[in-house]
């Protein structure tokens, strides 16, 4: 949209605001900001900030643009709306990349994913259905206040407030995981089992893909096979392989050309459905070896027509595709490795950092290593 303010310059006031709300964290308090907003505001602000959904990205990144440019109604987000601006664009190229430099809670690339987002523009009659239902009606009050008050200091304090709450945030699903030494690879394959079926409120399929990640970490340090060749970036949970234009969960690449890959299944295991499907998705491409791996293994009725399925398929295509267990196969290529310590240390620090699980997958890593009678390194 002609006349917008650059991302760069909006960059460099986004920067200022995290200053500030570190400034705030570590001195204990943001008093300054919530005498600015008002208890009430200050508590919708707090509500909003501490609720898990996209909504507090989008209330930070309007907040942020309201205290970068006063003049402008942060409640039409789009340019389609009459005086409206591209707040998705800011959203993408600043406060989505600096969110995830600092580790604190984003969104895969932008808050405005979801389609709630893009029905109407931020009025307060509007309705936004949310999971968990309170976050809509909060940043449409949010939003809504900070407008009304048309004041460069009130966004900016609510801006600042919203990134405290994010390092809070942040601080309580830190912990340090056990990083327990000189497991055999039986004891690791039943520890990653409790792990992955210990029972979360959600994101339980995160766990078997980072576990496979970590295999692949240690892979292309130690084999011939993987040598020069590259492990791409772990998506997202929910930036789906199709959607993102990648062959699996875990691909390795050679010269940015898909080379080998992995596909992750929780919960379920696999049948043949599941292998006609990756056949369909692998036969234009140039991979050379694909695991489709589930938490349950291959479904015993399907073994002989998967096996059937994965031989045409090698012959007519030249990809060995491999349907397997998760756990099965991370035993199998650990004794590829000199030492299993790597493998732990390498899921540890995963688990540890992943933006996408929470307090409850670490603490319970710490619990099953406690339980099975291995201390903490």
């Amino acid at each position: 949209m002609a006349g917008e303010p650059s991302v760069d310059a909006f960059r460099t006031l986004f920067e200022e605001l995290l200053a500030e709300a570190q400034d705030r964290y570590d001195s204990g308090s943001a008093d300054q900001e919530r005498k600015a907003l008002g208890d009430d505001l200050a508590k919708k602000v707090d509500e909003l900030a501490q609720t898990k959904h996209a909504a507090r990205g989008v209330a930070l990144t309007l907040c942020a643009y309201k205290a970068f440019q006063p003049s402008q109604d942060i409640r039409y987000d789009r340019t389609e709306y009459e005086g409206g601006f591209s707040a998705r664009s800011y959203d993408a190229a600043v406060t989505v990349p600096i969110l995830m430099r600092e580790s604190l809670p984003h969104s895969s690339s932008s808050h405005w994913l979801t389609r709630r987002f893009a029905e109407a523009p931020f009025l307060i009659d509007s309705e936004i259905r949310t999971v968990p239902k309170k976050a809509g009606p909060m940043l449409l009050e949010v939003l809504d206040e900070v407008q009304r008050r048309a004041d460069r200091e009130v966004a900016r304090a609510a801006a600042v407030l919203l990134l405290v709450n994010l390092f809070e945030v942040r601080a309580r699903n830190k912990v340090r995981l056990t990083r327990p030494k000189n497991l055999t690879i039986e004891e690791v394959e039943r520890l990653l089992e409790t792990h992955f079926g210990h029972g979360y409120e959600s994101n339980s399929p995160r766990l078997p893909q980072l576990a496979v990640y970590a295999m692949y970490q240690c892979l292309v340090r130690s084999i011939d096979r993987y040598r020069d060749r590259q492990l791409d970036p772990l998506m997202r949970m929910k930036a789906a392989d199709r959607k993102a234009g990648t062959v699996g969960d875990v691909v390795l690449s050679d010269d940015s050309v898909p080379y080998e890959g992995a596909e992750v299944k929780f919960g379920m295991p696999i049948d043949v459905g599941h292998v006609q499907e990756a056949i369909e998705k692998l036969r234009a491409a140039s991979v050379e070896r694909y695991f489709l791996l589930a938490t349950q293994g291959v479904r015993g009725e399907d073994q002989e027509s998967i096996d059937e399925l994965c031989r045409a398929f090698r012959k007519s295509n030249g990809c060995e595709l491999i349907p397997d267990s998760v756990v099965t196969t991370i035993g199998n290529r650990l004794r590829d490795l000199k030492s299993v310590d790597e493998f732990i240390y390498a899921y540890a620090d995963l688990v540890e950092e992943d933006p996408d699980l929470e307090y409850e997958h670490r603490i319970a890593w710490n619990e099953l290593c406690a339980k099975a009678g291995v201390a903490a390194v």
